[in-house]
């Protein structure tokens, strides 16, 4: 058996599909589709393979083709070992499980809203393995959400996950531009859309993507914002009702203590150990990356907020994340601090004012705030003039020490 292929696609347009004719013994088949569908670019007709990035996966699916024929020729040998098998009795046969397999694979699932909800379901299934965490996947469905009204919104849902393309991209884009949604906001939405697509047709329930090769446009990235220690000490100062003080106490404690929301609201007294001289430490493995964090408990501010709430770490109030963020921006713009802060620029604050106060090393905060590697330490982290002056200056009298 011999395959013969050769890129059909239309006049205009550069995307056609690998079609093949199948040789047995001398007979050639009707063309049959691959399904597999590549830019003209990508395809190498002199050396009948694939070209680009995709390469090795159209070489995959090339190969599964090849396998199917194969396995339809045993098929019909077995059935009549002693007649030669046309070739075009493969290619009926190929092409009826072809239709079979279609029509079960269409009443599962073929709508862009299906293909989310089966990509969230797979999403969770990693959850009860414990390879990814609560919070991540109630990110994923907050954003299915948010994607399902500009769906009903534009009149798009019943649209095919075959049918997302970079024209859907852009418009999508564009509507979350005008809606004054952050480019980075944006950037996660269609990174969720494009993985879902990824992951759909994967498991066949898609027969292609169209944004396969769509570039997602990374934002620039802006220094952190966080409150200075001034600023910090008159949002303290401004939260005069016990609602406001009792945020503040919690804001506070997660500045000095570089914990998460997700790892602050699950706090106990389990996580809280002693060393040798009765340092305090909490010692806690973080739930969006699993990686261990080691905090000491050194700062004043800390250990009076621990006796504030009688020595146990489960008496700190728990609050929702959404009411947190609430109430520091009233604080904020009760003290007159004119940033957008949120809760989780307490993790910032307190990499600023380990680095640039306290003069740690960058591995050091990295074993502290639970990191994988520097990366986001980049993004957290601005190096301030004083701080490279001080580090200047003592390794200019270390050195003059020797």
């Amino acid at each position: 058996m011999e395959f013969y292929y050769w890129l059909r696609k239309p006049p205009i347009k550069p995307i056609g599909s690998v079609t093949c004719i199948i040789k047995i013994d001398g007979d050639e088949s009707v063309d049959v589709s691959t399904k597999i569908r590549v830019n003209a670019k990508n395809w190498d007709q002199a050396e009948k393979c694939f070209t680009g990035k995709d390469a090795a996966r159209n070489e995959k699916d090339l190969k599964q083709f090849e396998r199917r024929i194969k396995d339809v020729y045993d098929e019909i040998l077995a059935e009549y070992p002693k007649a030669p098998v046309n070739p075009n009795e493969v290619v009926k046969r190929h092409r009826e499980g072809l239709k079979e397999d279609s029509s079960v694979r269409q009443r599962k699932i073929h709508l862009f809203r299906e293909c989310m909800r089966e990509y969230l379901l797979h999403q969770s299934e990693l959850v009860n393995a414990e390879r990814l965490s609560v919070n991540t996947l109630d990110a994923l469905i907050s954003k299915r959400l948010v994607i399902e009204r500009y769906l009903s919104k534009h009149k798009l849902l019943t649209i095919k996950g075959e049918d997302v393309n970079e024209k859907f991209m852009e418009d999508f884009k564009m509507a979350f531009i005008k809606d004054k949604y952050s480019d980075s906001t944006i950037a996660k939405y269609l990174i969720f859309i494009k993985s879902t697509l990824t992951f759909s047709r994967k498991r066949e329930l898609i027969r292609f993507t169209s944004i396969e090769s769509y570039r997602i446009e990374q934002p620039e990235q802006n220094d952190p914002i966080y409150p200075s220690e001034r600023e910090l000490q008159r949002m303290i100062e401004a939260a005069i009702t016990p609602n406001h003080e009792k945020v503040m106490d919690i804001y506070c404690f997660c500045c000095y203590t570089s914990l998460s929301y997700s790892d602050y609201i699950e706090l106990s007294n389990e996580n809280l150990e002693f060393d040798e001289d009765g340092t305090k430490w909490i010692y806690s493995d973080r739930l969006k990356t699993f990686v261990s964090q080691r905090i000491p408990l050194l700062e004043e501010p800390v250990l009076d907020l621990i006796e504030k709430y009688g020595g146990d770490l489960a008496n700190i109030p728990k609050l929702s994340n959404a009411y947190l963020n609430t109430c520091i921006k009233e604080i904020a713009n009760l003290a007159n601090v004119k940033k957008h802060l949120t809760f989780h620029s307490s993790r910032k604050y307190f990499v600023d004012y380990a680095y640039n106060h306290l003069g740690m090393s960058m591995e050091n905060i990295i074993e502290i705030v639970g990191w994988t590697s520097s990366r986001m330490f980049k993004k957290y982290a601005t190096v301030k003039t004083s701080t490279i002056k001080n580090d200047w200056l003592k390794n200019k009298s270390l050195h003059l020490q020797e």
